[in-house]
Order: C-alpha cells, then structure tokens, then sequence
C-alpha cells in the first residue's frame, strides 16, 4: 500500500473515531494510542495506522466515563474564573 494511502486511513479512522464517540477529545485517543504503541518519534505512517487501527478495534469506553471526563473539564474551567 502507498505511503499516502496509510496517512489517508489513519486521518479517517480518527474521524471516525469523533463520529462514533462524539464527547472524547482527539487529545485523549491519541494520548491513549501513543501509549499502547510507545515513543511515536520516527514512526512509519503503517505502524501509526496500525496502532490506530488496534486502538479502534477495542476501544470500549462507558458513556459515564465520557460524562465524568466533560463534568471534572467543566468544573476545572468553573475554578479557574
């Protein structure tokens, strides 16, 4: 497969990722794939693709889980003004 064709799937899947978990920050799927893969310095575009690939095939998050994480941002935000 093309270099550019890993980049485009692995851009798509973290869309996809958005779509179907609407709530999670990019931030947090991708601190959560980067530390299922390790160091991502110097990573082929493939194995980026894959890591992302094994982190969408069992991602498993609870819905509460996403409501607790937005609740504690909120209250953070609150404390700060």
């Amino acid at each position: 497969m093309k270099k550019q064709k890993w980049y485009e799937q692995t851009i798509n899947m973290l869309l996809d990722l958005k779509k179907e978990h609407p709530t999670v920050s990019l931030g947090r799927h991708l601190e959560t794939i980067r530390e299922q893969c390790g160091d991502m310095w110097g990573v082929s575009d493939a194995t980026l693709h894959d890591c992302v690939e094994e982190y969408c095939s069992t991602i498993a998050i609870d819905p509460l889980e996403e409501l607790e994480d937005n609740f504690f941002i909120e209250e953070e935000f609150i404390e700060e003004l």
